[in-house]
């Protein structure tokens, strides 16, 4: 069997405040609007000859907070949804940090319980073998 692509359909997207709080500096989350351009039609060949390799590394892929900032305010978004998304995404993040201390608390809670019953079955068992002799 083979697989074979004809045309591409690309379409440029509203950048807006995003909600996700896993960033990994204190800006504001992006994400994509609904909005949306006229889809540019591209032949399969055309596209990859006006891409010029620019694939890159995953990590080149993230930017720092003040041009996430910039592209929202190019975008049209005003300041006060910014600060709002900017200070939504990081008190969720805050709780995403206690709700694991607290779990990582609890795990070791759970294995100095366990380790205890474990010295104390021992001791047990030591103390009936020592009581037989």
């Amino acid at each position: 069997k083979q697989l074979t692509f004809h045309n591409v359909e690309v379409r440029e997207y509203e950048l807006v405040p995003g909600c996700n709080p896993s960033i990994t500096d204190l800006g504001p989350p992006v994400e994509l609007g609904w909005r949306s351009s006229e889809a540019i039609v591209y032949s399969i060949d055309q596209y990859e000859k006006s891409r010029c390799d620019l694939r890159c590394d995953v990590d080149l892929l993230r930017m720092p907070a003040c041009v996430r900032y910039d592209l929202l305010l190019v975008h049209g978004n005003d300041e006060a949804s910014i600060w709002e998304a900017t200070e939504e995404a990081y008190r969720t993040n805050r709780q995403r940090e206690e709700t694991a201390a607290l779990e990582r608390m609890k795990r070791i809670q759970e294995d100095k319980k366990r380790n205890k019953l474990f010295k104390m079955i021992d001791i047990s068992s030591m103390l009936s073998s020592v009581l037989r002799i």
